[in-house]
């Protein structure tokens, strides 16, 4: 007598082995898609609602007022009419938002337009040899109504470049330096220069001005303790395209 069979069904077969089958990329982005554009309804509704629930407020309050003045017959149109105004105003919000990021954005253009500008002409400032460097400060000094007395003094000038007087009648003496836009002015040339400014040229004001972005703390100590007007290269540009040189100067005290 044979061992029986046992018969397995269907059911009770294994299941293949391997990694469970991921979601489809098209079903996942369907899925973004969705959530985003469920966000932004959800955004616009908000909106809506804040809308609705101002003009509400608007309304109750006129209301509130009318009753409690007893004046509810007479100015009920008002009620409705100050809601449609609330309504406008919500609905004007967006395009006030709108003009000031215009506005903005104008500004920001006309400002990066200046800086170009400035960037341009301090480009052929550097390309200046140094007597013309010497001639353009005379020029932007003859510019701002001073009178010039001395441009250009050379290699014996004892540190006067150019020998100005103010509108005021103070005696301005310059010295122009051209250096690399990266190299600091070092501490010994304004000692140089403050040797001879008042004690042979007899300045009331000193001033040293530069291509250079920046002078070294040894430089703005002297100058601040023995007043001499530091211009470097930004606050050259900045007189190059307008801006007084006697802006620049001490304040003159009665």
């Amino acid at each position: 007598m044979g061992t029986p069979t046992t018969r397995r069904s269907p059911a009770a077969k294994s299941a293949p082995v391997g990694r469970p089958r991921r979601p489809s990329a098209g079903g996942t982005a369907r899925g973004n898609s969705t959530t985003r554009g469920g966000n932004k309804s959800a955004q616009h509704s908000d909106i809506r609602a804040t809308r609705a629930l101002i003009a509400v407020a608007v309304c109750g309050f006129v209301a509130l007022v009318e009753v409690v003045t007893g004046s509810l017959s007479t100015l009920w149109p008002a009620v409705p009419a100050s809601g449609l105004l609330a309504l406008l105003g919500t609905a004007a919000l967006p395009m006030l938002r709108a003009g000031r990021a215009e506005q903005q954005a104008e500004v920001q253009r006309l400002a990066d337009l200046e800086r170009a500008a400035r960037h341009q002409s301090l480009a052929a400032i550097d390309a200046m040899s140094g007597t013309e460097f010497e001639r353009f400060i005379a020029g932007l000094c003859h510019r701002d109504s001073f009178t010039v007395h001395q441009f250009s003094g050379g290699a014996g000038d004892l540190g006067a470049d150019v020998v100005a007087v103010a509108p005021d009648g103070r005696r301005i003496v310059i010295q122009c330096k051209r250096y690399k836009p990266g190299n600091p002015v070092p501490g010994p040339d304004i000692q140089r220069f403050l040797g001879t400014a008042r004690a042979i040229h007899n300045a009331d004001v000193p001033v040293f001005v530069t291509t250079a972005w920046r002078f070294t703390r040894q430089c703005r100590e002297l100058a601040i303790s023995q007043q001499v007007v530091l211009i470097d290269r930004d606050l050259l540009s900045h007189w190059n395209n307008g801006i007084s040189l006697d802006k620049y100067l001490p304040a003159v005290y009665a």
